[in-house]
């Protein structure tokens, strides 16, 4: 699954598994260590370095809002 680079390799994976759908394979195979989280967190931009994970994700979720809404109105 580290591999998957987007929906339809995971999607193939699962269905390799013969899981039912993609949750079962997630929940099973998709638990990520500690090292794993920060490197995608860092990845989207988000600075863990500092332990307010949590607010960074805040403000990135926030962003991402106000971009959708943006180009909603578009």
């Amino acid at each position: 699954m580290k591999n998957s680079k987007n929906i339809h390799a995971l999607k193939a994976v699962s269905q390799n598994l013969m899981h039912e759908n993609l949750s079962i394979t997630d929940g099973v195979y998709g638990i990520l260590s500690k090292t794993d989280v920060k490197n995608e967190m860092a990845a989207l931009g988000i600075d863990v370095s500092n332990g307010n994970e949590v607010q960074e994700l805040q403000s990135l979720i926030r962003r991402l809002l106000t971009s959708l809404e943006i180009t909603k109105g578009m």
